[in-house]
């Protein structure tokens, strides 16, 4: 929160600064490009594979699930989006 404040004591003074706040203040409409187009972000993907008892042993889902399991192969992958600005 101080770093917040010191930057918005100085952001309106500055043209790229204010533009860079508004956009992850999502002020500005974002778009999703096709890829190659606009910027790139990666998104972690976060999947789950708890432990359950199964023929009396603890295993994880995936080891009894094969569909959970390949749930898991493709899901764990980072994401890509290409995104845009809209001007205002």
């Amino acid at each position: 929160m101080a770093l917040l404040a010191k930057i918005t004591r100085h952001h309106i003074a500055d043209k790229t600064l204010t533009a860079l706040f508004d956009h992850i203040n999502n002020k500005v409409p974002h778009i999703i490009n096709p890829p190659g187009k606009g910027m790139k972000v990666l998104c972690k993907s976060r999947v789950v594979d708890p432990l359950c008892r199964y023929n009396g042993k603890i295993l994880h889902v995936s080891d009894i699930d094969t569909n959970w399991k390949n749930v898991l192969a493709t899901e764990s992958k980072p994401k890509e989006y290409w995104i845009g600005f809209q001007k205002i």
